[in-house]
């Protein structure tokens, strides 16, 4: 297999400095107006079909005091943590987001296992320019093309393949329905900005 992929990434060739340029460009949030944002992110196990009370609680709540509260008393599960984060370590879907929020503010994104609670304690700019972004975006773009090469191999190779069934899968009956057949699909919902009382913080030099 490691074999069959090098092969096919042997074909990938490296951006030119148009392309870039471009990626540069299109991608403001990551580079130009590039910030390094402290965040606190509760972890939230629960049901797809109770989003939409969290989401409610989410934006009726005072503080974020009042929305675990919540949680407890609904004996919900959740974990709590605080990290300073620049954009890139962000989630493309997070950071659409985030980058519109204020101090103070909070985002609930549906996860595989509930949801996510993000939530802006502060934020400060870090830019980075074309030059010093340069080789990153060239590895990036690459390997990008790499993969794409890989995938779009392996899709020609799934397409070509025959599929037999034998023993008792060959007169068409149905293979049990194991526990690992059974996981939820993430389900990708536009963030919800709320403001809950959170206050104002810098985030650390």
């Amino acid at each position: 297999a490691r074999i069959f992929a090098e092969q096919a990434e042997s074909a990938a060739r490296k951006p030119s400095a148009e392309q870039v340029k471009k990626y540069y460009v299109d991608n403001p949030n990551l580079f130009r107006d590039r910030r390094v944002y402290s965040i606190q992110e509760i972890s939230i196990d629960t049901q797809p079909e109770k989003l939409d009370a969290l989401r409610h609680m989410l934006r009726d709540s005072h503080s974020i005091g009042q929305f675990m509260d919540y949680l407890k008393a609904n004996d919900i599960e959740f974990t709590g943590t605080q990290s300073v984060r620049p954009a890139e370590q962000l989630p493309s879907h997070v950071l659409d987001s985030v980058v519109r929020m204020k101090s103070g503010q909070a985002m609930l994104s549906p996860s595989s296992n509930g949801a996510n609670v993000f939530i802006v304690i502060g934020s400060k700019s870090q830019p980075v320019s074309e030059e010093d972004s340069k080789l990153a975006i060239e590895q990036f773009l690459f390997n990008e093309a790499k993969r794409s090469l890989v995938k779009a191999e392996v899709g020609s190779l799934r397409a070509a393949s025959r599929i037999e069934y034998r023993g008792k899968f060959a007169n068409g009956a149905a293979p049990e329905v194991g526990s690992a057949n059974l996981s939820r699909p993430a389900f990708i919902f536009d963030g919800l900005a709320a403001d809950v009382g959170v206050r104002d913080a810098e985030v650390p030099k």
